[in-house]
């Protein structure tokens, strides 16, 4: 879906990071996420097959709980490797 599509439902600052790196479509799972309460402080499983986006769903997770102060992430994987890929991504 269009990312302009979604402007209302997502945080302003999110809006604007998502912008600067680009994005502008969002894989249906992103969709679903951001329709089933994503902003909204609402707990959510994400299961969906590998390269589905749901690293972005976990991102923007992260960064609207920090930008709202409203608590902190943890962000798992299963490989030492991609661990290490996503602390340099991250940092």
């Amino acid at each position: 879906m269009n990312l302009i599509k979604l402007k209302s439902k997502i945080p302003e600052k999110l809006y604007k990071k998502l912008e600067e790196r680009k994005f502008e479509t969002l894989l249906p799972c992103q969709v679903k996420a951001i329709e089933a309460g994503l902003f909204d402080n609402k707990n959510l499983v994400v299961c969906t097959p590998t390269g589905s986006g749901k690293t972005v769903v976990a991102e923007l997770a992260a960064m609207n709980a920090i930008y709202h102060n409203i608590g902190k992430a943890v962000y798992i994987v299963p490989l030492k490797s991609l661990a290490s890929e996503k602390f340099k991504e991250f940092r």
